[in-house]
């Protein structure tokens, strides 16, 4: 098939979920298919691997704009705007151009929007089969962070995003002939808010390359705790303040000498406000974060918020580093608390499953063995891009005459 494969995230460097998501099952189809591909670029950091990506695809262009800037004027009117259309804040024009002129100088059997930033694009594509490739469904998370806040203010805000983003995905979401979401929650969520979507959902998770992250890459120490996700990103931002503030301090009145490293990008964001000492280390970027995680004798993810599933979960299973979460963190993995990780939803709780990991080498092993044998048997990459690969193959098979009618011009 030709394949037009709209990205919202540069699939380079690979320092965030998204971009290795995209990577890994663009790389699917471009072993199987003709692909071209179009991607927003937030600046010249990826430039260099153009040639790299055009070993797989047949052509690639980009758009060198933040995918998620918003215009500040379109962002007020938009939440009190009656047409979906309008209240897109984020929408360029280049793409606009770039897509409609790929659409009309190239057959394409099959046009891919990687998450709903591009999805505006795609639906160009009038006679021509889409899928919506999906990694957090908006209009649960921006509900969960309404229902999270108490400042009557910040509520109406909230109660406002919610609002819009459940106006606008209830009229995107129809358009598509497969939306693919990361876990059966998004599915099921999807469904639930949108009825016309009912069998257009299929669940393709995130994964892990389990030759790339292996056991064995570092030698664990003891005492040390790792959190592999930026804190630019507001659920992480989120998890590592209720952490320090909460946690951490009970950890440390019984296991004095912990450390943690918090991995990921920190540009533009005031590190004085977090209240950490000198056992806590930012590490700013890393070019490769696998030792880092492989040296640390746990790695903690207490997210709160959010939707989607957690590669840096899988990855740590991967790597020999047992993983002590929320519940909302390991959200939408198959995973058994206490056989493949520990779960704990109060600081009490995350506290005393982190000091009794740290304390005992063979529950620690124990996890280890499981998990490892978890993400090789379910989290693949090289199984999940098959996965994906089939799903759109059966769309890109079907005829011009079940493009969905609601779809715009």
């Amino acid at each position: 098939m030709n394949i037009l494969f709209l990205s919202t995230w540069f699939p380079y460097p690979l320092d965030n979920g998204s971009r290795i998501r995209v990577q890994y099952l663009l790389r699917a189809l471009a072993e199987r298919h003709r692909v071209d591909l179009i991607s927003f670029i937030p600046s010249e950091e990826g430039g260099h691997v153009l040639n790299t990506l055009r070993t797989w695809c047949n052509r690639v262009d980009v758009v060198k704009r933040d995918p998620f800037w918003r215009d500040p004027k379109k962002s007020i009117t938009g939440h009190f705007s009656l047409n979906p259309r309008d209240v897109v804040s984020t929408y360029s024009p280049e793409m606009a151009r770039l897509t409609a002129n790929a659409i009309a100088n190239q057959h394409y059997d099959l046009v891919v929007a990687s998450i709903i930033n591009a999805a505006p694009y795609a639906i160009m594509a009038r006679d021509v089969p889409c899928v919506l490739e999906e990694h957090n469904f908006m209009t649960s998370w921006m509900e969960e962070r309404y229902r999270g806040q108490t400042a009557p203010l910040r509520k109406v805000a909230h109660w406002l995003t919610w609002q819009k983003c459940r106006r606008y995905e209830r009229w995107l979401y129809p358009q598509f002939n497969l939306i693919s979401m990361v876990s059966r929650r998004d599915r099921q969520a999807v469904e639930e808010t949108i009825p016309h979507c009912t069998g257009r959902v299929e669940v393709i998770p995130n994964g892990v390359d389990i030759l790339l992250n292996r056991p064995g890459m570092a030698s664990p120490q003891p005492d040390t705790l790792v959190f592999n996700g930026s804190i630019t990103y507001y659920a992480n931002e989120d998890a590592i303040r209720y952490f320090l503030s909460e946690i951490l301090p009970l950890i440390q009145s019984r296991v004095p000498k912990v450390n943690l490293k918090i991995t990921g990008k920190t540009d533009g964001f005031d590190l004085k406000n977090m209240k950490s000492n000198d056992q806590v280390i930012f590490t700013g970027f890393l070019e490769d974060v696998r030792p880092v995680v492989a040296a640390s004798w746990a790695c903690i993810v207490p997210l709160r918020i959010g939707g989607g599933t957690r590669l840096k979960i899988l990855e740590a299973m991967a790597l020999g580093t047992p993983v002590i979460s929320t519940s909302k963190g390991a959200e939408g993995l198959e995973v058994i608390p206490e056989q493949d990780i520990l779960i704990a939803d109060t600081p009490v709780e995350f506290a005393e499953q982190t000091v009794r990991l740290l304390k005992d080498p063979n529950l620690r092993e124990r996890l280890i063995r499981n998990a490892r044998r978890k993400v090789e048997e379910k989290y693949s990459w090289a199984q999940i891009g098959e996965r994906f690969c089939q799903a759109v193959e059966n769309v890109g098979c079907k005829s011009s005459s079940q493009i969905p009618q609601t779809r715009s011009s």
